[in-house]
């Protein structure tokens, strides 16, 4: 919703973005499992939750930033710098980090960086294909043997696309760490 406002100026796509992002400053006390069958299931790619309405600010006012990067096992791991991805939807989890990222551009919050950047070296170190692709059937396998993951249902389009989304927010924030040489396996 908020790519196609910003890339057509559809101004009732971002009501709906906003909207969903009211909903979710209403709901902090819905349990992971509640909120996860609307944003966070493999049928449902979660966009960037709630960061990015708060860009639009001056349209309507956000009453509370970051409810959708809730405290999940993958994310604490992602906090500890641990990999935890194998057997994760890889495009519902890109979109997070999105707005992770965007999190710590619009609040400062360095744990969002954190995550973030944790997250895009642990994939682009460990769950990356020599071309820059990711994932395999649209889920993470173990670190390290994506060599042994090609298949017709490997680097998903929109993996790449949300991949290079994220590197542009990082790549904005820290060059030369984006930049640095992957250790993928061919």
């Amino acid at each position: 919703m908020i790519d196609m406002h910003e890339h057509t100026g559809n101004k009732q796509a971002l009501e709906v973005a906003l909207k969903m992002a009211d909903w979710l400053t209403h709901t902090p006390n819905l349990s992971l499992l509640t909120t996860g069958s609307a944003f966070c299931s493999p049928s449902m790619e979660h966009e960037r939750g709630i960061f990015q309405p708060l860009r639009h600010h001056g349209e309507r006012q956000i009453q509370r930033p970051g409810l959708p990067i809730r405290a999940q096992e993958n994310i604490r791991s992602l906090a500890a710098n641990q990999d935890m991805l194998a057997g994760n939807h890889a495009n519902t989890n890109i979109p997070k980090m999105i707005g992770a990222i965007r999190g710590y551009e619009l609040t400062g919050d360095k744990r969002y960086l954190d995550i973030a950047q944790n997250f895009y070296r642990i994939v682009k170190d460990h769950h990356t294909y020599c071309t820059g692709g990711t994932s395999n059937g649209e889920l993470w396998h173990a670190p390290d043997a994506i060599a042994s993951e090609l298949g017709p249902a490997a680097e998903e389009c929109c993996c790449s696309y949300n991949m290079m989304k994220l590197t542009r927010h990082l790549f904005g924030q820290h060059p030369m760490q984006v930049t640095s040489t992957t250790t993928s396996a061919c």
